[in-house]
């Protein structure tokens, strides 16, 4: 009888907790659970995961969870071939030329993307470096919760692991293909630019859904608060809810065409499509407003159309979906256990 286990994906964001539940058997992996809360305020964090557990039977106390903003770094570098083991030593020692934070203060990882030029002389490598501080502090926090951490991972990694997964079972880009995935959370966006795992390149800006709130919230003279609620149920203000967000889509949208063209010239590949996700694309003109914007074809990620899905919460599976990509992405690791 094939084994089966489970993970939990934990998504912290700065607006609301997500939680994707994964359970592999065999070679077949499922979604037995899910859970989305709103954070009420910044100190009911670790209330609010307790409810999104508490209130979806959600099992697995094993968990993935994730850090970003600017205290983590990812870089690309290139180096001499060496062995793994060699290659982290190497790393360490020259980390400083890499990162802006003494070696001692940060977590600090590796992984070799493969061969940087045709002859094979240097390779390609991602480096992944994390204040300390907030990696122990991101721990104590599951374990109060009375969670199980068995990874910490990085956002913009488990957006590109969601894709992956997702890609394996529907062709969602075809093999050569350059894709762009846009995650747009409140506080920031998360931009992956992917032909398979090892040609990658990532980046984060801080225009996001904040500052389309914010621009709303000064058009109509009302709280962010009720600009939140008003963006999930616009009516006869939507027109202009859209004209107000404008300006700040067109200012996402060169931030994201710089990271294109970057890769673009880096790469020599040009990005063919891009797929966006996040909880600000749930605004009903916002998928429109992207593809204008990126002037591509642009496709809303849903996670949930290419696995089996053995939960019954119509709310969170359509019309929350793109706002889970992340969560998915973490309790993907579970490939990996």
């Amino acid at each position: 009888m094939a084994r089966q286990r489970s993970i939990l994906g934990l998504d912290v964001g700065t607006y609301s907790v997500k939680a994707v539940e994964l359970t592999g058997i065999g070679d077949d992996v499922r979604v037995t659970g899910l859970g989305w809360e709103r954070i009420p305020s910044p100190d009911m964090v670790e209330d609010t995961i307790h409810a999104v557990l508490a209130n979806n039977n959600l099992r697995a106390r094993r968990v993935v969870t994730s850090v970003s903003g600017r205290s983590v770094i990812v870089r690309h570098v290139t180096m001499m071939p060496m062995p793994p083991e060699e290659l982290r030593q190497a790393v360490r020692y020259e980390a400083d030329k890499y990162i802006p934070y003494d070696v001692d203060d940060v977590q600090l990882d590796c992984q070799q993307l493969g061969p940087a030029d045709e002859a094979g002389s240097q390779i390609r490598v991602l480096l992944v470096a994390a204040k300390r501080q907030l990696i122990e502090e991101h721990i104590g926090m599951l374990k109060r919760v009375d969670l199980q951490p068995a990874m910490i991972d990085v956002d913009l990694f488990a957006l590109a692991n969601a894709f992956e997964l997702c890609n394996a079972r529907a062709e969602l880009a075809a093999e050569g293909e350059a894709v762009a995935l846009v995650d747009i959370g409140a506080s920031k966006t998360s931009i992956c630019v992917m032909k398979g795992m090892a040609d990658c390149f990532t980046r984060e800006v801080y225009t996001a859904g904040n500052a389309m709130t914010d621009a709303v919230a000064k058009r109509f003279g009302e709280s962010p608060t009720a600009v939140e609620g008003m963006k999930e149920d616009p009516g006869e203000a939507i027109s202009s809810m859209s004209d107000a967000m404008l300006p700040v889509i067109d200012d996402l949208g060169s931030e994201v065409r710089l990271s294109f063209d970057y890769y673009e010239n880096q790469f020599e590949q040009t990005v063919s499509k891009v797929y966006v996700s996040g909880g600000s694309i749930m605004f009903p003109p916002m998928l429109d407003a992207l593809k204008n914007s990126f002037e591509l074809e642009t496709n809303r990620f849903n996670p949930f159309e290419t696995v089996n899905v053995e939960v019954a919460d119509d709310v969170i599976i359509h019309e929350k979906a793109s706002d889970m990509v992340v969560a998915f992405g973490l309790a993907s690791r579970l490939r990996g256990m």
